[in-house]
This record gives structure tokens, sequence and C-alpha cells, in this order.
């Protein structure tokens, strides 16, 4: 057709090249955060060293609690993770 111009594409590069340029991140999430004490204290633990991403709170298990209350003095972001049997929402 007249008048139109191809669009150029740039070459494909090769993986180890596309890697080089792209930054890489590491997401790590807590789970059953709430399930017991101890995966709450190793949450916090995990979570002050700067290691955590983020962490998915149980509703309705038996530290659910003491994970909000945890959650609320530390400062986290809100997150809840429910289940068939836990219907609840519980804000931090």
């Amino acid at each position: 057709m007249e008048g139109t111009q191809a669009i150029p594409t740039a070459e494909p590069r090769p993986p180890a090249a596309r890697t080089r340029y792209m930054k890489k991140f590491l997401i790590v999430t807590a789970d059953d955060f709430g399930l017991h004490e101890a995966v709450n204290e190793a949450v916090d633990r995990a979570s002050a060293g700067g290691v955590l991403t983020a962490a998915s709170l149980m509703v309705g298990a038996p530290a659910t609690e003491a994970a909000v209350q945890l959650a609320r003095e530390a400062g986290y972001e809100q997150c809840c993770q429910f289940s068939k049997r836990n219907r609840v929402l519980v804000p931090f």
C-alpha cells in the first residue's frame, strides 16, 4: 500500500541479555498468621527483620486475636485469609 510504513520492531534479545536489564524482586508471604502463638512470633520476627513482604491472617484460628493485636502494634497493613468455615472479617 502506498504511503504506509512498516513499524520497526526490536530484535529479540537472548534471555541472558534481557535479565541483565530487569530488576528482580523476591516476594515472601507468611501464611497462617494467627494459627498459633509460635507462628505469630515467627511472622513478627521475620517482618521486623525486613524479610516479609506480606502475611495472611487466618480468621477464626486459635491465635487470631493475638495476631490482630500484634499486627496493630506493629502497624501492619490489612490482610485476611478466608476458608469455607470462617466468614468473619477482622480488620487490623
